[in-house]
């Protein structure tokens, strides 16, 4: 029998300041073998967690916030870690620059399983 270190799990990262948002993301996420699902409000945290030395995570789930400066730090660092992205709101050009999937505020149900099946399935 092998044993898989925790560190090696996929892991995914929802990145927004609504609670509610996050926890609509968490459960449709639920029907995916991610491991742990982290739930952080802003860029700054996102990069604090990655910066002790966390793997990049497999899958992020990216409010976007126009305020938030440290925003393009993190989604440059995430797109060079090769992570899975979903870009909530913010500019489709951008999403589609870095090769992310875009979801547009109001989202149903639907819409969310629809974006995060479109950006589980990119290489």
């Amino acid at each position: 029998m092998t044993t898989q270190d925790t560190a090696d799990l996929p892991v995914a990262l929802i990145v927004t300041t609504s609670f509610v948002e996050a926890e609509d993301i968490s459960d449709a996420l639920r029907h995916y073998d991610l491991g742990e699902v982290s739930h952080v409000r802003d860029s700054r945290a996102a990069l604090d967690r990655l910066a002790d030395g966390a793997a990049a995570p497999s899958l992020a789930l990216i409010a976007f916030d126009r305020n938030d400066t440290e925003f393009p730090f993190l989604l440059n660092r995430l797109h060079a870690a090769r992570t899975r992205i979903v870009l909530i709101n913010g500019h489709p050009e951008l999403a589609q620059e870095f090769g992310t999937t875009f979801l547009l505020r109001p989202f149903s149900n639907s819409d969310l399983d629809t974006r995060i099946a479109e950006a589980m399935s990119r290489v």
